[in-house]
Order: C-alpha cells, then structure tokens, then sequence
C-alpha cells in the first residue's frame, strides 16, 4: 500500500515501498536507491506522495516513479532514452518556469554536479 511506505529517510522509504510490494523487482529498487529524493524535494521528501516544488508544480509520489520504472524495465535497453529515465544517456529536463529551471540545475548540482558538467543532463526553460 503505497501510502503506508513512508520513510524516515531514503534507504527506509525505498525499504517500504518494495515491503508493500509497490517495487517488486531488484532492478528498481536499485535504480530507485540511486537517487535520493531529499536532495530534490525539501519538505517531506520520504513520504510517498506528490510533493510541491513551487509555482504550482509537484513532484509525483515515489510510487509512481516505482510504477513508471516498472512498466519501462522490460522495454529499455542500454543506450535507449525514455522521459525521466535517461540514466547513462541523455536526459533533458524541460519547464515553463524558469525559477523551477534554476532549481533543478541547484538540486543536480548538490547531488551530481557531473551530470551538468558533462551534458548528460541538460536543462531548458
């Protein structure tokens, strides 16, 4: 049950959410502990639900992203690119916003300055 699966911090969320069975493959699950959602999310990044990100924008509950990697697991490919994925591709973050821009380009760069540096990851606003 996905909103049971909060947690106290990433490891534990993840945790949870692979106890309720919303991740059920280890593929995800490692995928998923990759990248921790506090450095994306400021308030209540362990919980899953949507969280706001500002100007009316949210960032979607941790299941959903368990479910997205879920139905995509079996369709990528090493060197495919998918919407949100894109881990050792590229990935283009889009927004309408150019203060959620800017945040994203703050977040990448606490997390993985690389990913900028490199152009893996690129931004447009």
């Amino acid at each position: 049950m996905a909103w049971r699966s909060h947690g106290k911090d990433h490891e534990d969320l993840i945790r949870n959410l692979r106890s309720n069975g919303v991740i059920t493959s280890d593929a995800v699950e490692k995928a998923m502990l990759m990248v921790d959602r506090g450095k994306y999310s400021k308030k209540n990044p362990y919980h899953d639900s949507p969280q706001s990100i500002g100007y009316g924008v949210n960032i979607s509950a941790p299941h959903m992203h368990a479910c997205s990697l879920t139905l995509l697991q079996d369709h990528l490919k090493k060197g495919n690119r998918a919407l949100d994925v894109g881990k050792g591709g590229l990935s283009v973050g889009i927004d309408h916003f150019p203060e959620l821009v800017e945040q994203a380009r703050e977040n990448i760069n606490n997390d993985s300055p690389e990913l900028l540096k490199s152009g893996i990851v690129q931004l447009v606003g």
